[in-house]
């Protein structure tokens, strides 16, 4: 009787698995591609324009809609139901309207949905062609991990020894299960960086974002980052943090950053550097994203503080301005006093400042400053001298160029502003570090594919720019055109062009 029972039961698990092998059969993704527009064509600034894509869903199913996205799964901007699968995007729905990311998102009658492949589109306005200012030195931190398609969000740290750290994150795209904290050195004395590890997540399924690292005494790195867990939003977004004592090579467990409980999904994340107070406080910022009603309480600024070399955390209030603020970077002044600059929500903005003269534990109400802000990230340092360096995308609605400033008053001024990259980008995500022996370093990603690296000084920014001249000879010989090389410059940069020589 048991061998005959047995026998039903394997006969039972047989069929049930061929059943689901033809549930998950009719169940295929549809195949689906972009066929317009162009991903080689060039867009005019405040164009509206129109996508069309291509969808097959598997036999027996039908495609009910095909959504369109600009940068991933982050913006929606248009949608179809019925065929031909086409929307029109207006200038405003576009986050970075230099360069940036078209997906789309096919949908059968099961429910069954397939991401495209992205699509990247330029949008040419001749601000963000500025004359470029070469920095002292340039390279590249990663260029297009295998396998990766979104790669960026740097983080900085120097190490006792001298060694430089680069912190970012990559996946297939923004948010995907498999995006992982990576971790790269440039050796002290090196030309070139190391090649980058894996050093958290990518292989459990859930996301790990926006990576800072703190290094401690010799050998010890502790790495703070976040989970999304629930969902595919930062709303999701869970704090956590690792220490490693072998200078990275092995992590320990991972540990949670206290969190209050929240009424509305609430997700916490990592900012930018730590900074160390005179009296050994440790002040880390972060920012929150929340599904909540109120507008102003949708994106939030905080500081965690340490007194105790990380053993434990308490928070500041949330700093809640009207429109909303994140991604706060702070460095502590002479005086002993803080000063921070926020992103702002949205295009057309400007960037945030604020301070503090009680270690972080509060801030005086955010004033606007005078730099216009695409909302982006930005970070900056102080210099011994007390001025103040800051790497950001000088522009209303671009993420181009990418800026260096000096200011003289605190950040209330800026005596210097110059473009280390030009061009349609987007460039983004900068991260600022002063070293031991004076050296400024700007990390920053293009295209969130390639992280690049740049170093200057403050003598840097009081000297002369350089002018490239060329000296036409006429005669029989003399050349009819002249093209510049980008070895030198992007072309069209400088009021330059590539163009036929006037007899």
């Amino acid at each position: 009787m048991k061998s005959r029972h047995a026998h039903l039961f394997v006969t039972s698990l047989l069929l049930l698995g061929a059943f689901l092998q033809t549930v998950r059969a009719a169940h295929r993704s549809p195949t689906f591609r972009v066929v317009a527009p162009s991903p080689s064509g060039e867009l005019t600034v405040g164009q509206t324009f129109r996508v069309v894509a291509e969808a097959e869903a598997d036999a027996g199913r039908r495609i009910v809609k095909v959504e369109f996205f600009v940068w991933s799964s982050n913006l929606r901007v248009g949608e179809a139901t019925s065929t031909p699968w086409t929307a029109e995007v207006k200038p405003r729905d576009i986050f970075a309207r230099a360069r940036f990311s078209l997906t789309a998102r096919a949908t059968d009658d099961s429910g069954a949905a397939t991401d495209s492949e992205p699509v990247w589109l330029a949008m040419r306005d001749d601000a963000t062609y500025p004359p470029r200012a070469r920095a002292r030195e340039d390279r590249l931190i990663s260029k297009h991990l295998p396998g990766s398609r979104h790669e960026g969000i740097p983080c900085l740290a120097e190490l006792p020894n001298g060694d430089l750290l680069c912190a970012f994150y990559s996946g297939k795209y923004e948010l995907s299960d498999d995006s992982a904290v990576y971790l790269t050195r440039l050796p002290r004395g090196a030309r070139e960086w190391e090649p980058p590890r894996r050093i958290i997540g990518g292989d459990d399924g859930v996301s790990r974002v926006n990576a800072v690292v703190l290094a401690g005494g010799p050998g010890e790195l502790t790495c703070f980052y976040s989970n999304i867990e629930g969902g595919r939003n930062f709303e999701f977004a869970r704090p956590c943090f690792r220490v490693s004592r072998d200078d990275g090579v092995t992590w320990g467990p991972e540990q949670r950053v206290p969190e209050p409980k929240y009424e509305h999904p609430t997700g916490t994340l990592f900012a930018l550097k730590l900074i160390r107070l005179m009296d050994g406080t440790i002040v880390l910022p972060a920012n929150r994203e929340c599904e909540h009603p109120d507008p102003k309480r949708g994106w939030t600024s905080l500081f965690y503080r340490s007194i105790d070399a990380g053993k434990t955390w308490t928070e500041s209030a949330e700093i809640l301005p009207t429109p909303r603020n994140i991604q706060p970077t702070a460095q502590q002044l002479a005086d002993g006093s803080l000063v921070a600059f926020f992103r702002p929500r949205g295009r057309n903005a400007k960037l945030w400042r604020s301070t503090s003269r009680d270690g972080g534990v509060t801030w005086a109400p955010l004033e606007r400053t005078a730099l216009d802000n695409p909302s982006t990230r930005s970070d900056f340092v102080v210099l011994p001298s007390g001025k103040l360096v800051l790497a950001c995308n000088v522009s209303p609605v671009d993420r181009a160029p990418v800026n260096l400033l000096l200011s003289d008053e605190l950040g209330k001024t800026w005596r210097v502003n110059r473009a280390i990259e030009t061009g349609p980008g987007p460039y983004g995500y900068c991260a600022v570090l002063r070293t031991r022996d004076g050296k400024i370093h700007v990390a920053y990603d293009t295209d969130r594919r390639v992280i690049k690296h740049a170093v200057v000084d403050e003598a840097w920014f009081d000297e002369p720019a350089v002018i490239y001249a060329v000296v036409i000879v006429g005669g029989t010989n003399a050349p009819r055109s002249l093209h510049f090389s980008n070895n030198l410059f992007h072309p069209g940069s400088q009021e330059l062009s590539n163009v036929e020589l006037p007899p």
